[in-house]
């Protein structure tokens, strides 16, 4: 995120934060190499409320000048985000014992 400018924070103290988090129901990784990557296909559902947040959690908000490319690398389902370009495998792949 830093390298493309958008400004990240982390939370100086616990906090209770209104948020729409993604509920990962199936995760699919592509056959065939792309780039050198095998893209990610994920699917799932949205859901709204208030999650607890210890202090330390990094927070990137949207209301900066970068806020769109920062939403769009971080949405989930988007085309060409995060998690298709296999950043957040070795968070969300089972088989690397990270789930």
């Amino acid at each position: 995120m830093k390298i493309h400018g958008i400004k990240i924070e982390k939370l100086s103290s616990d906090s209770k934060i209104e948020v729409q988090q993604f509920e990962i129901s199936d995760l699919i990784g592509a056959t065939r190499l792309n780039q050198g990557h095998y893209t990610n296909t994920i699917s799932g559902k949205y859901s709204n409320g208030l999650v607890d947040f210890p202090a330390g959690t990094i927070v990137v908000r949207t209301a900066q000048p970068l806020g769109n490319l920062a939403a769009y690398l971080l949405e989930p389902q988007s085309n060409d985000g995060l998690v298709v370009w296999n950043f957040f495998d070795r968070y969300l792949v089972p088989q690397w014992g990270w789930v």
